[in-house]
């Protein structure tokens, strides 16, 4: 089945909201959380419905940089279907840091290589400070609060 983006970042914020027991266990240890990140979300995805087709750490810029995230390509093989996600996930330890990598990733997204640039491309932000929040709104990204401190931030690359 496919899956838009739309709905991808619906499935997200369910996501975040039932496991916000988890990401508080979880966003404090050092090494980050990114990773547990992507594969919870990849994990609740196929939960709700198999027949999305949900990859993670996929090479698609031609050399050793990898995607975060890959959505739909086993359920269509047409490019402009798929969904390349490049994920954030704030830690504590560098909370200035996550508006940088933020940044990083939005520019990354768009290097794509043929056939994956004809993809939809998303980059998502997991934040759990409220002010950091507040800032990237600032900046011009999409806040989604999930509770008083933590929220997605979402860029859709056009």
């Amino acid at each position: 089945m496919i899956m838009n983006i739309d709905t991808f970042v619906q499935v997200v914020e369910q996501w975040a909201r039932e496991s916000l027991p988890a990401i508080g266990r979880v966003w404090p240890l050092r090494g980050g959380w990114e990773e547990w990140a992507q594969a919870e979300i990849a994990g609740y995805i196929n939960s709700i419905d198999p027949s999305y087709s949900v990859e993670r750490e996929v090479y698609l810029f031609g050399d050793d940089r990898k995607a975060d995230l890959l959505i739909n390509q086993g359920a269509s093989q047409w490019a402009p279907d798929w969904i390349v996600v490049e994920l954030k996930c704030q830690c504590p330890h560098s909370p200035y840091a996550f508006a940088a990598g933020f940044n990083k990733d939005k520019t990354k997204i768009t290097e794509l290589v043929e056939p994956y640039s004809s993809a939809q491309k998303l980059c998502l932000g997991i934040c759990v400070d409220g002010r950091t929040l507040e800032g990237m709104g600032s900046m011009g990204y999409t806040i989604i609060w999930i509770e008083k401190e933590v929220g997605l931030v979402v860029y859709v690359a056009r």
